[in-house]
This record gives structure tokens, C-alpha cells and sequence, in this order.
């Protein structure tokens, strides 16, 4: 695999990473208000 693909794949899999801790903290948030 190319060095520019595996780059790509790479920065993909970090903003799946913060997109899910980002949706998690988020969730508890919600939660918090909501009690």
C-alpha cells in the first residue's frame, strides 16, 4: 500500500476514534442533564 493510502487509513481510524469518545461523553452529558 502506498505511504499517501496508508496515511489516509490512519487519519480515518483517529477521527472514528474521537467521533466515538466524542459520542460517548456527549451521551453522558445528555444523561447528567436529563437527571
Amino acid at each position: 500500500m502506498c505511504k499517501a493510502c496508508s496515511a489516509f487509513l490512519g487519519n480515518c481510524e483517529l477521527l472514528l476514534r474521537d467521533l466515538r469518545i466524542f459520542r460517548v461523553q456527549f451521551n453522558e452529558f445528555n444523561g447528567a442533564g436529563q437527571s
